[in-house]
């Protein structure tokens, strides 16, 4: 029989931010380069907790203002954020601003969450019926989506599906402990994108 760390194989990619990440009024002309995705992603994978993250994000982007940044949470929910209020007095500004969220948003390499998923499938339990090499398919699949995701939230999701789960689940799963986190961040990015649109207009 196959050892399963045998089976996990990778394809080259590109550092990339997650895809809801890209259509932004100013923000297209913020790029991370190498050194700066290798620096975010190094904090990210210390951040245990993504909600603090976001509220430490926010803390640093006041020092860019003048104006409040008006947090508003998300009714009957903890650590989630339904709307971002902000201002800045230029362009300059604002782009150092994006930077900030978009270096919350890098992702973990594809070759990193395989790692990651094949200690997971070592903990719990593969689906009944599954060989190795059903188990290989489902860990390539889900790394590459889970790689469009901030490395944080998906650390914590893996974290939660090793508590809650007994069978290496299927995507969908891992899924519903990212979505809601990702929603909450993605606010601050919506918010930059509505002030790169005032300012664009003035």
């Amino acid at each position: 029989m196959k050892q399963i760390n045998s089976l996990i194989t990778t394809k080259p990619t590109a550092h990339s931010l997650p895809l809801l990440t890209q259509p932004t009024e100013l923000g297209f002309k913020t790029k991370l380069d190498g050194k700066q995705i290798s620096k975010a992603r190094n904090y990210l994978i210390k951040r245990t907790d993504p909600y603090q993250t976001e509220k430490d994000l926010l803390t640093s982007m006041r020092s860019l203002t003048e104006y409040d940044i008006e947090v508003k949470p998300k009714l009957g929910t903890i650590g989630s954020i339904a709307k971002v209020n902000l201002s800045f007095e230029n362009e300059d500004k604002l782009n150092q601003a994006y930077t900030k969220v978009f270096m919350c948003m890098v992702g973990l390499p594809i070759q990193d969450l395989k790692q990651r998923l094949l200690m997971l499938s070592t903990l719990i339990q593969r689906q009944f019926g599954d060989t190795p090499e059903d188990l290989e398919v489902r860990i390539n699949s889900t790394a590459e989506q889970l790689n469009k995701y901030p490395a944080d939230i998906v650390l914590k999701a893996i974290d939660e599906v090793k508590n809650t789960e007994r069978y290496f689940p299927s995507y969908s799963v891992f899924y519903k402990h990212i979505k809601w986190r990702y929603e909450s961040r993605k606010q601050i990015l919506v918010a930059l994108d509505k002030e790169a649109e005032r300012l664009s207009n003035d």
